[in-house]
Parts: structure tokens; C-alpha cells; sequence
């Protein structure tokens, strides 16, 4: 190793922390090369969909002892796959230990990125017209639609005729009153047996008799496998019904659009 680094370039570098000098000019494509060794394997589709569609926006990062390309390895690839004869460079003096630190920085600066705010990127793709030079499809919008809840009032429109209760049929000659549907005069759908989190102990039987003890404090988990997109149609179903009647929990949300259903078939 040591004789490998004596034999490396030992140009002068800028101090660390500061701005390297930097001079941009458009060369032949063979006056530069790729780094040697350069691990990123860039989406050369995306890129060249880009370069088609936008130009080359931003310089190929090299340096000028070598020719070798710290950044842009796979933008000066694709370029070379469509033809290019020229290229944009941005020319930087470093020596051969600084330049391989920035080509492994640049690569590795893309996997450790945070994520988005999905909320503002919705709202960038929203006003494109046209995605395809943006890395982007129509899946993704769908699924950053999904993600903001911004579909989240066409995702619970099958929880509309639950909201409009129907008006409660007349009860049988001789049978005692049973509730139908939510209870519209609070707004309220009938009370849900009460979650662990409630803390309270208002359930009942369909027949209106209370719960044994045992049974009220009796809880199991309910478990069902969905696609992604669906348990996030159902996430937001959940929260439209818990808000709609003002209930504590998504479980008494649950119960009481089951409830509703079930008392509106009978």
C-alpha cells in the first residue's frame, strides 16, 4: 500500500473546508475518462431519457492531472452511447488520495439521503406535464398520492352510504325496540365495545344485555393480509369514519362502520 500511495499523483489540494478552484469548459469526449473503478452502476436509462430530453444541465466533474471523472462517470457513459462529441467539464486540482475521496463521497452522499418531503415533491410533479425526463412514472405520483392521503376522500367513498343512515325500520309487534344504525341524534354511531386504550367498559351484546366481565376484558388481535395501496385505502377509510363520528380509536371506527353495515342488511 505504501508504494501504491507513492506512486499516486501528489498534486497540491485545497485546503480542506474550502472551495476548490474550478474551471468549466466543454472538451471532446476522449480528452476525459471514466474513474478508475468507479463502483456506482447508474440507471442509464433515466439518465439518457435526461440527457435527450434536458441537455447536459450540470458538468462532469474531473481532474486535470488525470482526465479521470470524479463525478458523472455514467452521465459521460450515456452521452458516449448516444453519440456525443463533446461534453461539459468542471476541471478540479486535486491529488489522487483527494480525488478518490470525492468520487466514493459523491456516490455515497445518494444512499445516505434522508428521504424526501413527499408533501412538496407531490406538488413538483404535479406541475409537470410531461414526466419522463424526470426519473419519475405515473405510479409514482399514484403512490405519493396514497402516502399525503391527497386521495384520501375518493379512497373512503364507499363509507358514503354508511354516513346516511337510513331511516330505522319499524320493530316487530311485541319485540323490544333495537337500535339501528348510528345514533343520529348525537351524531354519533352506537358505542363500539371499548378499547384497551378506552379504559371504559360500555359494550354490550346485539341484544342490548352487557358483556360478562370476562368478555369485556377479553382482547385479540384481528389481522387480515392486504396489498400496500390497500391497507392504505383502508387506513384512510378508518380515519374519515373516526373523524366523521368522533369516536377515540380506529377500532371503534372499525366496529362501528361493521355495525352499520350489518344492522343496514338486516
Amino acid at each position: 500500500m505504501s508504494s501504491q500511495r507513492a506512486q499516486e499523483n501528489t498534486g497540491t489540494n485545497e485546503p480542506a473546508g474550502r472551495i476548490l478552484t474550478m474551471a468549466i469548459e466543454t472538451v471532446a469526449m476522449d480528452a476525459i475518462r471514466p474513474y478508475p473503478g468507479n463502483a456506482r452502476l447508474g440507471n442509464r436509462k433515466v439518465i439518457g431519457t435526461s440527457l435527450s430530453k434536458l441537455g447536459q444541465y450540470k458538468p462532469v466533474i474531473v481532474q486535470r492531472s488525470t482526465g479521470h471523472i470524479l463525478v458523472g462517470n455514467n452521465t459521460y457513459l450515456t452521452a458516449q452511447d448516444q453519440g456525443w462529441q463533446e461534453i461539459a467539464v468542471q476541471w478540479v486540482d486535486v491529488d489522487d488520495v483527494r480525488a478518490r475521496e470525492i468520487n466514493l463521497i459523491d456516490n455515497r452522499s445518494n444512499d445516505l439521503a434522508t428521504g424526501y418531503d413527499e408533501k412538496l415533491l407531490l406538488q413538483l410533479l404535479e406541475d409537470v406535464p410531461d414526466l419522463s425526463a424526470t426519473g419519475y412514472a405515473e405510479e409514482d405520483v399514484e403512490a405519493l398520492l396514497r402516502a399525503t392521503d391527497a386521495i384520501g376522500n375518493s379512497a373512503t367513498d364507499f363509507l358514503t352510504p354508511f354516513l346516511t343512515p337510513a331511516a330505522p325500520a319499524a320493530p316487530a309487534a311485541g319485540s323490544a325496540t333495537r337500535p339501528v344504525g348510528p345514533d343520529t341524534s348525537s351524531g354519533q354511531p352506537r358505542s363500539a365495545e371499548a378499547s384497551p386504550q378506552d379504559g371504559t367498559d360500555t359494550a354490550t351484546e346485539p341484544d342490548g344485555t352487557p358483556d360478562s366481565p370476562a368478555q369485556q376484558n377479553l382482547y385479540v388481535p384481528v389481522s387480515w393480509t392486504v396489498s400496500v395501496a390497500e391497507r392504505d385505502e383502508i387506513r384512510a377509510a378508518l380515519r374519515a369514519a373516526q373523524g366523521h363520528w368522533q369516536l377515540a380509536t380506529a377500532s371503534d371506527a372499525l366496529l362501528a362502520v361493521v355495525r352499520f353495515f350489518t344492522q343496514r342488511q338486516e
